[in-house]
């Protein structure tokens, strides 16, 4: 038995276990590939709107030094005095423009008190008049941009050149518009702004992405040797997977700046510390943002060849610039974004510029995944959020106890399989023992009459003068010994075709209480013969009617009363009874015998069990007549069951249907 469990334990219990664990660990792994997946494609989403936004700041750009490549070329002798006033009046996105000399000289604007330009100078003039070093965010270079303008009183959706729009007698209001096909890969030229706008967008068919655009000097694209001396800023957001990778990364030896970054949530961009001249010494034209009391201002500044030693500069009006980005989370650019998260668009104070689902509204300051746009808006965020957060830890938590379930019922189901097959085969085992038991049981009994025979029949056979009594009880002897073997023999039969199921019963109608009465009187010389009485209690005159065969019921009333005499001879009497009791009538056989302990007696009807081995105790038996008695009390859908006596003694109860 031990090594039927050793090897069911090590061939089917362990695998299913082992398998189990492999289970459970590709489900964290599964979890944590799809919320991998999910974030990768909401970063992707919020890094393709942070791209788009930059494209159209370049348009922004590109279209500022158009327009002041136009204005220059139109010789104005006043463009340096009125410079703020012309450019103000032809571009709607422009919130203040100066014109500053190489010697550090604001031409203009004025700064009287109470003007525009006192404001402006208030800002930049340190900065622009190259007194003082400031913190500025300066954007890449453009390598090349496509725009298109949009007029805001025209009627007609055509598309007019700059140069004739300037040319006009009045001069109408531009503003740099979003493209809808940014996203399209097209080598189609773009509505023509200008013939630059044209040369322009010649030098490469698709916008560069100012990511992937060289970085000039004081710009953020830091390497891991300046990494140690920029100064990290923290961001407005702190994503949610960003603070699920923090323990990954920190566990990184490589100290980079990305890696401290993000351990740290700063931003990837720093300002740097620069004077004008810094700024403006290698380019022609390029774009600088400062922060200046918590408010972003965006300045925009360009040279141009006819007007040597000039920088004309531009701020941008960002309310206007608020505006106009706000369409990038409407309409058909977001139409593709993925269902069940809302995209918005957070500024250099965290507030909210614009987002995809209207009228949603959460902690923006811890999004799901979030992108910062770059350094001509520094600080601002294209953040992604869960419209239904704990959707996401459900719909996880879901997976896992559906497979954790799924792990148990299969683990439950090989626990109980197993379970069950070792019990199985115990009572296989159990049972071979049990006929293994029987086997010499029946030998012994078999063996015992046999012996009694062979012996008497001997002495007979020896006998000169036989004597006549003693040839009397020698035959009585061989009498009794061959129907005790006779018994056997037939019990064994009966019990075999019953276990076969080939015993067939001839049922027939009779007096119940008349057939306990015949077979107690055959039966009363063996009990009489060691010490015991027999007491019939039955009804007087005809008793129930059942339908049974009168030979099988017989032999189950016989074999209880020979139990009875094996077991309980020293009571002295045992009790036959048969009553009726509602629609069954119930035969009952008792003695005053010691009893059956109660570990024993739910097994008792056991095939081949006894309660004691019928070689060294001295009492014949074989252990198969109560579940012969039981078996044929079944077949006529009838029971029997032992009931203990309270001061000692059992009882045998067989209930059978009274004939209808």
């Amino acid at each position: 038995m031990k090594r039927i469990a050793v090897v069911f334990l090590l061939s089917i219990l362990l695998p299913a276990i082992l398998l189990a664990v492999l289970a459970v660990r590709s489900l964290r792994d599964q979890e944590l590939v799809v919320t991998s997946q999910r974030t990768q494609l909401y970063q992707t989403n919020c890094d393709g709107l942070s791209d788009r936004i930059n494209l159209f700041m370049n348009d922004v750009r590109f279209f500022h030094g158009q327009l002041v490549d136009e204005l220059v070329g139109q010789g104005d002798g006043e463009l340096v005095e009125n410079f703020d006033d012309i450019l103000r009046s032809r571009w709607s996105q422009a919130a203040a423009a100066a014109v500053v000399s190489d010697e550090g000289v604001i031409l203009s604007p004025l700064a009287a008190p109470g003007s525009r330009g006192e404001a402006f100078f208030r800002d930049h003039a340190d900065f622009l008049t190259n007194r003082r070093v400031v913190e500025v965010y300066q954007a890449p270079r453009l390598l090349g941009a496509q725009i298109e303008l949009d007029k805001e009183t025209a009627v007609s959706k055509k598309e007019e050149p700059l140069s004739k729009a300037t040319s006009s007698a009045a001069p109408q209001k531009w503003k740099v518009g979003l493209a809808e096909k940014r996203n399209e890969v097209s080598a189609a030229p773009p509505p023509a702004a200008a013939p630059m706008a044209a040369a322009a967008s010649s030098e490469s068919e698709n916008l560069a992405i100012p990511a992937e655009s060289p970085a000039p000097a004081g710009s953020l694209s830091a390497s891991k040797e300046d990494a140690s001396r920029l100064e990290f800023r923290p961001r407005n957001v702190m994503p949610m997977q960003q603070r699920r990778m923090d323990d990954v990364i920190g566990d990184q030896s490589e100290k980079s700046f990305e890696s401290v970054s993000r351990r740290s949530n700063f931003s990837s961009l720093s300002p740097a510390a620069v004077k004008l001249e810094e700024v403006t010494s290698e380019e022609n034209e390029g774009a600088v943002s400062r922060l200046i009391d918590g408010e972003l201002h965006v300045l925009l500044w360009k040279r141009h060849p006819l007007r040597p030693g000039l920088t004309f500069w531009t701020e941008l009006d960002l309310a206007a610039i608020r505006t106009d980005l706000a369409g990038l989370f409407s309409g058909n650019l977001t139409s593709s974004a993925p269902n069940g998260v809302s995209f918005a668009l957070l500024d250099s104070a965290g507030e909210v510029v614009a987002v995809t689902e209207p009228g949603f509204t959460t902690d923006w300051s811890t999004p799901f995944v979030a992108s910062e746009v770059g350094q001509i808006l520094p600080r601002w965020e294209v953040a992604a959020y869960l419209l239904d957060p704990a959707s996401l830890n459900a719909s996880a938590r879901t997976i896992r106890l559906t497979l954790s379930l799924l792990i148990l019922t299969l683990l439950g189901a090989v626990a109980s399989g197993s379970y069950l097959i070792l019990r199985s085969v115990n009572e296989e085992m159990r049972i071979a023992s049990q006929k293994t038991d029987f086997v010499s049981n029946v030998s012994h009994e078999l063996k015992t009459p046999l012996t009694s025979i062979r012996m008497f029949s001997e002495l007979l056979r020896d006998a000169e003068n036989p004597d006549p009594d003693k040839t009397r009880q020698y035959s009585g002897v061989i009498s009794k010994e061959a129907a005790r073997l006779s018994r056997l023999i037939n019990r064994l039969l009966d019990f075999s075709r019953l276990d076969r199921g080939e015993l067939q019963l001839r049922s027939e109608r009779l007096d119940l209480a008349g057939l306990a009465r015949e077979t107690v009187t055959d039966y009363r010389p063996q009990l009489e013969a060691v010490g015991m009485s027999v007491r019939l209690t039955a009804p007087d005159g005809c008793g129930p009617a059942v339908s049974v065969d009168r030979d099988a019921l017989s032999q189950v009333i016989v074999n209880l009363l020979s139990n009875a005499g094996k077991y309980a001879a020293a009571g002295g009497e045992v009790v036959v009874d048969v009553a009726t009791v509602g629609d069954r009538v119930c035969l009952s056989v008792t003695d005053h015998g010691p009893g059956i302990p109660r570990p024993h007696q739910r097994r008792i009807f056991e095939k081949f069990y006894r309660i004691d081995d019928s070689i060294t105790s001295g009492v014949e038996g074989s252990g198969i007549g109560l579940a012969l008695c039981r078996q044929i009390a079944e077949l006529h859908d009838g029971t029997i069951r032992y009931e203990a006596g309270e001061g000692g003694g059992s009882t045998f109860v067989i209930e059978l249907p009274l004939a209808t």
